[in-house]
């Protein structure tokens, strides 16, 4: 057996490796981070052996959060771990100001506060009917067609893009266009951390597109109104009725703001999830085959099981960031107690805490038997996704009439196929 000093030294060895780790990380996350948003495989290591020797780990400038409890604490401090100094000037520049860049501020509060008042307790039902309309009808057609399916282009992200057009209410001149715009500008907030200025010039002619395009909607909205015509019920619409009726009132920017932040967060995350989790599916044929009979029997709730489930081995983000903008305590009067600095960006380990077996025990095993509020794919804190009892519905719902088809397959020789961080193709068959 080892000795207590070979454990140590071991153990030590593995603290130098995972701060040199760590720092390679940071080069990338600065360099090539929309490369790191689609392939977790390259930290999940990093996150496991962390979870193991040294759950939270800093290094120069760098710090990273591994474990449940802890992760959940950091998102839940927005004081202390911010999104502004990260996202907001990208924001500004694209969509303007939305409240995912803001941390708790008066103008956060407001501006939340006006889209949560103009959601209603029918909108699931209605953008999961939308959804369920969209996918049995491009399953049918694909079945029609052969029993072939390009399950991202012609499935979850037009299906996402339908639900903000028709919920949203903003439709863009055209499908391509609008799913364009997104992406682009997506990408920009988001994911270009390097500041690439193509990603960035792209995304500014793409903001222009999309801010004309609803002005445009905004104004036709506010003339209907006015001469007492009956408006849509859709999200943006009712954003404009609320302007009508509230004192003090507020700009056509801040309803341009909020459909325009909320919307490019909906189309590429809720079609990378649906693609990411029905991918672990396939590479799953028991939990596919399982998941195939809860869609036949049409539970719901049971199917969504497996979705979820399946989503947690490759989640539409493998872990969030945040900058830490004052000294910090993490995990105190725990073993793992830790001070991170000033100035660090931080990784939160979202997928990474779906792994803590004391949270997920046996976490290697795929169950669908597990609670489902202990996942975090839609974050924690104020930051919590807006979206998510929308997507609790867009992402199973895309999925379920290609699921229960018998014999669904990856087409020969190919696999989930990405643009940059974005799953852009997905060749599939099925029996007819």
């Amino acid at each position: 057996m080892p000795t207590l000093h070979e454990i140590w030294s071991g153990i030590l060895s593995e603290g130098h490796k995972l701060e040199q780790d760590l720092l390679n990380l940071r080069e990338l996350v600065d360099k090539d981070f929309e490369r790191l948003m689609a392939n977790p495989e390259l930290v999940k290591p990093l996150f496991t052996l962390m979870r193991k020797i040294r759950p939270i780990f800093v290094a120069p400038h760098i710090a990273a959060v591994s474990l449940y409890p802890d992760v959940l604490e950091v998102l839940a401090n927005e004081q202390s771990f911010s999104v502004s100094p990260i996202y907001l000037s990208k924001m500004e520049a694209t969509t303007g100001d939305f409240v995912l860049g803001l941390d708790n501020t008066p103008q956060y509060q407001t501006e939340i506060g006006l889209m949560r008042a103009v959601v209603t307790h029918g909108d699931v039902s209605a953008i999961k009917a939308i959804t369920c309309h969209e996918a049995e009808s491009r399953v049918q057609a694909a079945a029609a067609a052969g029993g072939s399916i390009d399950a991202v282009a012609q499935l979850t992200r037009p299906i996402a893009n339908a639900v903000v057009a028709e919920y949203f209410g903003a439709p863009g001149p055209d499908p391509t266009t609008n799913m364009r715009w997104m992406r682009s500008i997506f990408r920009e907030i988001f994911l270009n951390l390097g500041n690439d200025p193509n990603m960035a010039k792209d995304a500014s002619e793409c903001a222009v597109g999309l801010n004309a395009s609803l002005d445009a909607i905004i104004a036709e909205r506010k003339r209907q109104l006015a001469a007492g015509e009956i408006l849509p019920d859709d999200f943006l619409s009712r954003l404009v009725k609320l302007q009508a009726t509230t004192e003090p009132s507020f700009e056509d920017s801040v309803i341009r703001r909020i459909v325009g932040g909320t919307i490019v967060g909906t189309v590429d995350t809720n079609s990378k999830a649906a693609a990411q989790a029905l991918d672990q599916l396939l590479v799953r044929p028991l939990s596919l085959e399982d998941a195939r009979q809860a869609a036949v029997a049409d539970d719901d709730a049971l199917f969504a099981r497996y979705v979820f489930e399946a989503l947690r081995f490759n989640p539409q983000n493998p872990f969030l960031i945040r900058k830490c903008t004052r000294d910090t305590t993490i995990a105190a009067g725990t073993s793992r107690e830790t001070t991170i600095k000033a100035g660090a960006l931080v990784l939160v380990g979202t997928q990474s805490a779906m792994f803590d077996p004391d949270v997920f025990p046996e976490p290697d095993a795929f169950r669908a038997d597990r609670p489902q509020n202990l996942y975090i794919h839609f974050g924690h804190g104020i930051h919590t996704c807006f979206g998510r009892y929308f997507a609790a519905e867009i992402i199973p719902g895309c999925l379920k009439p290609l699921v229960k088809m018998p014999g669904l397959r990856r087409s020969t020789g190919t696999g989930l196929k990405y643009d940059g961080a974005f799953p852009d193709s997905y060749d599939l068959s099925f029996d007819v």
